[in-house]
């Protein structure tokens, strides 16, 4: 990509060193604003007072510019990048016990930033720089809160949300060395430019939806947290019960086909088998056994349960909606076999049968299903047999497919609800 002017609002520990990186190693002209009058001093005189790994050293060689307000970047540049805080109050960072109420972060920082873009793109209308939200938000801020902002100066806004996965204190580093880029643009060629401006860093490239960027990052982080709880809990048992926590964090570690990848990481129906979810209760009765600080175990189970209640509910909601009878299409564990020990596809019948409600359940690899398909209904894959991957349903039929995999042959006046999946109702 040719030199660019770029852009940053908000020039702190996570603004300033990755901007300072675009500026050295992708060649670009850079500008930044903060609403620090002591951190843009610290920046004209080439040393900040925040210690992070190698900003220092880059700064003193930095031709970057400051500008008076976060409008002004909207004259002088091509790309703008919103780096600001979206912190919460200090007794949710996790250095006191977690309080009993629960907040989102606060967005004012970024809302501010926002409303100054927009006066820039107001005093400047013949300029349309690419915005670019880093801040970590959970998902559906952008599309709540921002971008109205936005797009009420600028119908044609070109816009992305483009998190980074950087530890303080080696924010440069990390930015340089990604496991992926990840973009959720407003519009497809906006992912395509924000994709064509990190050709100076060699990593892979991640373009989806603006949510689903907004939920990849908080849910990241997250899923590091829930790692470390898992093996201080295997800590604990081991106190209890003997071993080393090490050997069994060492081998769950090098089982790189079913546990560190991406196998069984897809939404669907829960797990089953004639290990998983008994093992999960016998680990339960474990941890109150050895009295563990907290049963992780317990919560996976519940939430096994009451995730497969709330597919039950769903499927009655629908059903009751159009007054059509429910099919549930499987009965097995496990795709392509009669297995049913441990089945969420028969505890997904439990439900509905606690609900006192009339349904029809076949599985082809357990017995002859007959012409299920012959009137119109509410038809449930609970297992992913390739037998349910092509499906030519009735008209009229609601089609609920919790795996994303069916094709309809003819999908002609049949809604497809894929959930997790699909924003709307598809026909």
């Amino acid at each position: 990509m040719s030199k660019l002017r770029v852009g940053m609002v908000g020039l702190g520990k996570l603004g300033l060193p990755c901007l300072l990186a675009m500026e050295r190693h992708g060649g670009h002209e850079v500008y930044g604003f903060d609403t620090s009058p002591s951190i843009l001093e610290q920046i004209q005189g080439r040393e900040v007072s925040f210690w992070e790994e190698g900003v220092n050293d880059y700064l003193k060689t930095s031709k970057i510019g400051t500008v008076d307000s976060a409008a002004d970047l909207v004259e002088n540049c091509d790309i703008i990048f919103i780096a600001v805080p979206t912190p919460h109050e200090k007794e949710f960072e996790g250095s006191t016990p977690t309080p009993a109420s629960r907040k989102d972060f606060d967005y004012s920082f970024l809302e501010s930033a926002a409303l100054d873009i927009s006066r820039g793109l107001r005093n400047f209308p013949e300029r349309n720089p690419l915005i670019v939200v880093i801040s970590t938000v959970l998902p559906g801020t952008m599309r709540e809160k921002i971008l109205p902002i936005l797009l009420s100066e600028r119908e044609n806004l070109r816009f992305a949300y483009n998190p980074y996965f950087i530890a303080m204190g080696t924010t440069i580093a990390d930015f340089l060395n990604p496991e992926f880029f990840l973009i959720g643009s407003l519009n497809l060629s906006d992912g395509e430019d924000l994709a064509s401006f990190y050709s100076f860093i060699d990593a892979r490239v991640m373009k989806m939806k603006i949510e689903s960027a907004e939920l990849t990052k908080v849910a990241y982080n997250t899923f590091i947290g829930f790692k470390i709880i898992f093996a201080n809990a295997i800590a604990e048992i081991v106190d209890k019960r003997g071993g080393d926590a090490d050997e069994v964090t060492s081998a769950l570690s090098s089982a790189n086909y079913r546990i560190m990848s991406g196998k069984y990481f897809s939404a669907g129906m829960g797990d089953g088998g004639g290990c998983h979810p008994r093992d999960q209760i016998a680990m339960s009765w474990l941890a109150k056994d050895c009295g563990l600080s907290y049963d992780i175990f317990e919560a996976i189970a519940t939430a096994r349960d009451l995730q497969t209640e709330n597919q039950a509910l769903m499927i009655v909601r629908e059903a009751l909606a159009r007054k059509l009878p429910i099919v549930i299409l499987g009965k097995a564990y496990k795709e392509n076999s009669p297995l049913l020990i441990g089945s969420p596809a028969v505890l997904l019948t439990h439900y509905l049968s606690g609900m006192s409600i009339n349904f029809t359940s076949v599985d082809p690899f357990i017995e002859e299903i007959g012409d299920v398909f012959g009137e119109p209904a509410v038809f449930f894959v609970a297992t992913k047999h390739s037998e349910f991957s092509q499906l030519n349903l009735p008209q009229g039929s609601v089609l609920i497919d919790p795996w994303g995999f069916v094709k309809l042959e003819n999908n002609i006046n049949v809604e497809v609800l894929r959930p997790g999946r699909n924003d709307q109702r598809q026909n």
